[in-house]
This record gives C-alpha cells, structure tokens and sequence, in this order.
C-alpha cells in the first residue's frame, strides 16, 4: 500500500501576524533594553514585522502548493539570531509541515523530533500521523493509531479537518475496512475544505490515493480486462479507468497507461468531454506529475479543458511540482496571456502574484494583485490579495508604510468579523508604528482593544510601547493602572518589559 502527501494548506486565523511568532516580535520589537542610558533604545522593529509577513507568505506559499518556497523562507527566518527557543520549535513545527507538502516525510519527522514533549499537542500529533503514514509502506499501525487517538478534533483549525478526516480513512483502508466505509472518509475529507483550492487539492489527494491505496491481483485484472471487452461507451470508460488503476497498483505503468490511451483514441466510443478529461487526468497522474511527460499532459489538460474541477485539479498538481518553477512560471505567463480568457483566470493570476512576490518582482506582483482586486473581487482568496499587496508596499524600498496601512484598512472595512477587525486594527497599528506615526499607532492599538475579551501579550506590549514612544506618558501610566487585574498583569517578564518602557521614557525625562 503506497500514499504520497504532496501538499499542506496551513490557513491562519487572520492574515498579517501569526500567533506562533508572537515571541519573535515581544521579544525585540515592543521591549526596551533596563535602564542604561536617557533615551529609548531603537531596536529594529522593521526586521521583527517583516519576519511575520515572511512567516505568513510561508503560509500562503503551501495554500497555492509552493512547498518548496515555504521551506525557503522556514529556513531564511530560521538562520535569523537570535531567536527563542519557543520560536525555533514552532518554525521547525511548519517546516514539517512544508515537508510533508513536498512528500519528504523522512524530513518532516526529523523536524517534528525537534518539538518539545510539552508543546505536542493535538496539532502536532496530526501532523505527526501524517508523517509516519507516509508513502503507506511498513506502517506501524498500532502507534500511528495511538497517536490518532491523541488528536482533540476541537483543538483542531478549520483546515486541518480534512487532513484528520482523510487520516482517518487512511487507517480504516489499513485495517481492511470495507470499501463504502473508507469512501465516506473521502467524502468527508472532500466537504471539509475551506476554499475552492483546498477542494481540489483533496479531489486530486483522493485520486491519488485510490492509485496507490490497497493492492490488486492477477485474477481480478484478468476479470477486468474481460469486463472491458464485453462493453461499450459510459460503463466501457468506467471500467477502463478501474482497469487502469489495477494495472498501475501493480506496477503495470505502460499497460495502464496503453489502456487510457486506446480509449482515448476510440473515436466511435460515446464519451463526452468530461469523462474524456477524466481520463486525460488520470493518465498524467499515472505517467507521474513529476515526471516531465506527466507535466506536459497537464498542461495541455489545463489548455484545453472544459471541465473546472478537473482542470483545478491539473493546476494544483502542476503548482505542487519539484523543481520546475520557471516552466510553471512560462506556463502561467502563457495562460495569462490568451486573447480568450481561461476560465481559472483568478487562480493562474494569483499564483504568478505569489511567485513574482517571492522572487522579488514587485512590479509584477502589485500589478497581478490590482487585476485580481478589481476584476476578480469575489475569488476565494482576495483577502490575501490584500496582503500581498500590503506585504509588497513594505517591501518597497523606501518602504511604502501607509499604503500598507491603507490595504489593510480597505480589508477591515469590508469584514463583518468582530476577531477580525480587531487584528486588523493591530496590524493597522504596526504599519504606523514602523513609520514612526507612534500617536495613530497608539490610537489602533487601543481600537484593537476591547472590554469582552482577554488582554494578549502582544497587544499590551504594542500599546504601551507606541503610548511611550509617542510621548504620552500619562496615557501609558494609565494604561498600566487599568490592566493591573488583567491575566496579563500574572505574566512577570511581560510585565517587567512594559514597565521598563515607561522607567526609561521617564528616566529620560528626568522623572525618576
């Protein structure tokens, strides 16, 4: 039994600064140095910010497929010093994850050896399921079963439900669990997705899985390809495609491949466009989408296809390919480029955003993310846009900090999310932080601040630092009186970072 994991979608609650590297940015950016000199202490807050855009471009890379771009920048902030050692584990969290997105689970378990005992938590034994199942051989059933039964399904984010649904009929195909019971765990996994993307990622997922699930024999072949001799058109093209399958489980690549192609080059057969596409599909999976004849039948489907699903499918394994960035790149400049617009036009737009963004090409990259805000506004993914957009303002050179803020102020007026807001409001905050506009900072900070929930670390440090750095001292001593009840007061290096801001603004002053 053979499976192959070549992606992982790692969606984040919002979309400017990731909880896990809460400690990357508190730990520099929002907390001065004990009070050795008469002036605050600038520490380079741009570098703290642009770690958590890069830490979420990560995340953006694995939704569209990039995995190996992910692993980049995974590593480009892994090589920053110094880093904590709450941050290192989390990073190399994600860059296990990474891995299992590009099939190298020999990798992504060593990465997720790096993860303390005390930081194992539902997530990481998901994860770490996923790893140890990985290409379905000499599966030790009975730990990847005890670690299974270790995942909360409520600890869980929204994306990882398809992941622990398709794990689970993973383990009921293993244990030789009837064929309607393991295809309801298909379904399951199929309907948990979050995004169109995502959907077709779990289809291809699936159908990889029915190539490479449970083994066949000679016997049952030998029944097939009588069955197909017997029948004609749409029950002729189902058999053909099972026959295909049984060949290729048992490693029969040419005769299955020989099967499709005789069906496909029947012209008296009654098959319509689609399941001629369906065929066309599984082909490419069989020849391997790693494989450049395996590349170049999914191209050629993308180019000539009729049918969405399918064809989403073909783009996702395309994206998902090893070392053909810049074929990738031609191709979707050629997609692009038709004077017919294809019909995944929005998703071939925002991947070259995404790849023209990571390769440095801001120009091409702001003008894809425009196209895509103002022709496509309703795609799945245009609160990306927004940040894409965000992101390259920030790194324009000089950097462009209130068309950042803008972006993300346009994004928060169109959300009906109360969490939502708020986090926008906090990343609002940054960009005028970064500009060194500390007053308007102070002012979203404090917007991102309300009564109905807890206090986080990250905002008060954000809020007493700005309320320091723009001079109102007043307003950062009051700030400091009101949260004396707040959990966050009980978190003593917290506290002592915040407080020593507002020693060392006022011993500057000459106050203390």
């Amino acid at each position: 039994m053979r499976f192959i994991f070549k992606y992982y979608h790692k969606r984040y609650q919002a979309t400017f600064v990731s909880v896990l590297m809460v400690a990357g940015i508190t730990g520099s950016t929002f907390a001065q140095v004990p009070l050795l000199g008469h002036s605050l202490n600038e520490t380079d807050t741009h570098r703290d910010v642009l770690f958590d855009w890069k830490l979420q471009s990560a995340a953006q890379a694995l939704e569209v497929g990039l995995a190996s771009i992910a692993l980049g920048l995974y590593d480009d902030l892994l090589s920053i010093e110094p880093l904590a050692d709450e941050t290192i584990a989390n990073l190399m969290f994600l860059k296990a994850t990474a891995y299992i997105a590009g099939g190298d689970f020999y990798q992504a378990r060593e990465a997720l050896e790096s993860v303390a005992p005390n930081a194992r938590g539902s997530r990481y034994w998901l994860h770490w399921s996923v790893a140890n199942y990985g290409d379905g051989l000499n599966i030790d059933i009975v730990a990847l079963r005890m670690a299974y039964a270790k995942v909360d399904i409520s600890e869980l984010i929204d994306i990882d439900l398809a992941w622990y649904y398709l794990l689970g009929g993973l383990l009921d195909e293993a244990s030789n669990k009837e064929d309607d019971v393991v295809e309801a765990a298909w379904i399951r996994a199929q309907s948990a997705a979050i995004s169109d993307t995502q959907a077709a990622f779990f289809h291809s997922l699936i159908l990889r899985q029915k190539l490479f699930g449970r083994g066949s024999n000679d016997s049952l072949v030998t029944e097939m390809r009588i069955q197909l001799d017997r029948l004609e058109g749409v029950t002729a093209i189902t058999y053909a495609k099972e026959y295909a399958v049984l060949l290729h489980k048992m490693q029969r690549v040419d005769e299955a491949v020989a099967v499709i192609d005789k069906e496909l080059e029947d012209s008296s057969a009654n098959y319509g466009d689609i399941a001629r596409e369906q065929l066309r599909l599984l082909r490419a999976m069989i020849i391997g989408e790693d494989t450049p004849e395996g590349q170049i039948a999914l191209m050629e489907l993308i180019r000539s296809g009729r049918d969405r699903l399918i064809m989403e499918v073909a783009l996702q394994l395309l994206a998902r390919t090893e070392d053909t960035e810049r074929d990738f790149s031609d191709f979707l400049n050629e997609m692009i480029s038709r004077s017919e617009p294809h019909s995944l036009l929005p998703q071939l737009y925002y991947l070259r955003c995404q790849l023209a963004l990571f390769n440095g090409d801001l120009s091409v990259a702001e003008a894809d993310a425009s196209i895509l805000l103002e022709q496509f506004p309703g795609m799945s993914q245009i609160e990306n846009v927004y940040q894409l957009l965000a992101y390259a303002a920030l790194q324009r050179s000089p950097a462009q900090y209130r068309t950042a803020a803008d972006l993300l102020t346009q994004l928060r007026d169109q959300s009906d999310l109360v969490a939502q807001t708020d986090q926008l409001n906090m990343w609002i905050g940054d960009c005028y932080f970064l500009n060194k506009d500390y007053e308007n900072a102070a002012d979203f900070y404090q917007a991102s601040n309300r009564s109905d929930r807890a206090l986080s670390k990250e905002l008060f440090l954000r809020i007493v630092t700005a309320e320091v750095r723009s001079g109102d001292l007043e307003a950062a001593l009051r700030f400091l009186d009101i949260t004396y009840t707040e959990p966050i007061y009980y978190d003593t290096l917290v506290r002592w970072q915040a407080e020593w801001n507002v020693a060392q603004a006022l011993q500057s002053q000459g106050k203390v």
